[in-house]
């Protein structure tokens, strides 16, 4: 009886093993095909100007994870600005015509804060629910803050960082430390907001803590704050830099060319990306650079002085590991998965790096090419679930990589899958709604696009939107799907003719679509 139970266990389990390999491969073919439905219009895209008329770039845009029941965009431009809008109104948006985002209107929204009153977990205004300055500089990056998404942390190019209650309408706190720009700010996860981490073009990485006692600055009335810790030059050139044997010749010349221009300018490393391990209590970060092209991952924990700092864990160098280029280049963002297992390196070589954050020696597993990234501007992120890639470009197109196989997409494809002809000029940066199918980008051309899924009720209307827009399937993909479709073919015909060689069948059009790889720099 014990074996009986045992292989009847053994089995049932592994049933339920492939139960759920069948579910996850149907999952992923329904989500690929409404991928391919994004769309937008008109309707769906704002212009934002200054008080002068003229049109303002936008830096960041990011989704909100519950208030507003996660329909709610918070960008950021270069006058200094914070604007949220609800996606769940269509009526919302708009352009520069009716007056969206207008110098009177943001006047409007500013002199009557009262009006809007606080953010709902479900709401119901058809207006941009707030529109405030937060800083007298450009805003480079914005983050989220708590459980229920009460506050706004934003990163500002006059060195400081801020913490806006989305509620009450003020600022809270002013957290001053950076000597430089600041570049972008995270969340500590498991912490309510409390926990912030800064990078800016002075090298430095800073650690804040809110509920710190800070002092009251008798001009405005804000709290000031100081950091608890400081990364200092986290970034700093270092010449240990992997390269593979082909390259040693130029890696000597250029390491000697560019070891003499660092000791004579001595110019600070920026940091450019950071993000949290998202594990309980994780006290690891990530760090990314733009002079010294690495990637370094911290422990927290561990103490840091002026006389011992601390250092990385572990440096990578994309691109260098994998024998691309001669030489590091600058990283432009880090993202990483919900469950940490994966990291996402988007690069000015317009590669993007995927890492598992468990074997980062080892090098990447996969490398997404096909757009064209050579500013610190341009950003990449995972979806909610982590199955797909989506980066901005500077030939006006976002881009969507599928990075998970299945029936319908069996190959790990370098190459997008799906081209979002969103702007006239470059696309900056780009962010996924957490709950919901919908995509949200920004570009040079001072407009935010919003995109979402169509459904059958809309597919009558939308051709009738003006200046709609639909996501397009790349040609590589294209290809990769014809051949997928006649290896399948072909091989449905091995099995019927001679079915004592099907353990032979033709595996040609199993391996994906050779690709030129990036020109080196």
């Amino acid at each position: 009886m014990r074996t009986s139970s045992t292989l009847r266990t053994l089995f049932s389990r592994e049933l339920e093993r492939l139960s759920r390999i069948e579910h996850d491969t149907l999952y992923r073919m329904k989500s690929y095909e409404i991928l391919k439905t994004f769309w937008t219009s008109r309707r769906y895209s704002c212009e934002f100007v200054n008080n002068d008329n003229v049109p303002v770039p936008l830096f960041a845009v990011e989704f909100s994870r519950t208030a507003g029941a996660g329909q709610i965009i918070a960008t950021c431009d270069e006058d200094g600005y914070v604007t949220l809008i609800d996606t769940s109104k269509s009526s919302s948006f708009g352009t520069r015509e009716n007056g969206w985002c207008s110098a009177d209107f943001r006047r409007n929204i500013v002199g009557n804060r009262k009006e809007f009153g606080s953010i709902p977990h479900e709401s119901t205004s058809d207006v941009p629910i707030v529109s405030f300055q937060v800083h007298e500089n450009a805003i480079f990056s914005l983050c989220w803050l708590g459980l229920q998404d009460q506050w706004i942390a934003t990163a500002s190019g006059d060195q400081k960082v801020k913490v806006f209650d989305v509620n009450r309408h003020t600022i809270v706190n002013t957290l001053v430390g950076h000597l430089g720009s600041i570049k972008t700010i995270k969340e500590k996860h498991m912490t309510d907001g409390k926990v912030l981490a800064s990078a800016s073009r002075d090298g430095n990485v800073m650690l804040w803590d809110t509920r710190c006692q800070g002092l009251c600055n008798q001009e405005t009335g804000d709290l000031v704050l100081r950091p608890v810790l400081i990364l200092k030059d986290a970034h700093r050139k270092e010449m240990n830099i992997p390269y593979k044997r082909e390259n040693i010749t130029k890696r000597a010349r250029y390491t000697i060319h560019q070891k003499k221009n660092s000791m004579k300018q001595n110019i600070p490393h920026g940091v450019t990306g950071l993000v949290f391990a998202p594990f309980n209590d994780s006290s690891f970060l990530y760090t990314s650079g733009a002079v010294d092209g690495a990637v370094k991952l911290w422990d927290l924990r561990k103490p840091n002085s002026k006389h011992y700092p601390a250092e990385a864990l572990t440096t990578i160098y994309p691109g260098c590991q994998e024998g691309f280029t001669y030489r590091p280049h600058g990283i432009s963002s880090l993202d990483i998965t919900a469950d940490g297992s994966n990291l996402c390196v988007s690069s000015t070589d317009s590669n993007i790096y995927l890492y598992k954050t468990g074997l980062l020696d080892r090098g990447s597993f996969m490398s997404l090419r096909g757009h064209t990234s050579s500013s610190f501007y341009i950003k990449a992120c995972f979806s909610p679930d982590g199955h797909y890639v989506l980066s901005g470009s500077a030939d006006s197109h976002a881009y969507v990589w599928d990075i998970k196989p299945s029936s319908s997409h069996p190959v790990k494809a370098n190459f997008p899958s799906l081209r979002l002809p969103a702007h006239k000029n470059e696309v900056t940066d780009v962010a996924w709604c957490k709950v919901d199918t919908k995509l949200a980008t920004v570009g040079d051309d001072c407009q935010l696009k919003f995109w979402q899924t169509r459904n059958r009720q809309e597919e009558q209307c939308t051709v009738y939107e003006s200046q709609y827009v639909q996501a397009e399937t790349t040609p590589e993909e294209k290809q990769n799907s014809l051949l997928f479709e006649l290896n399948r073919q072909v091989n449905r015909q091995l099995e019927t003719t001679k079915p004592e060689s099907t353990n032979t069948l033709l595996t040609y059009f199993e391996k994906p679509i050779p690709r030129c790889c990036a020109a080196s720099h």
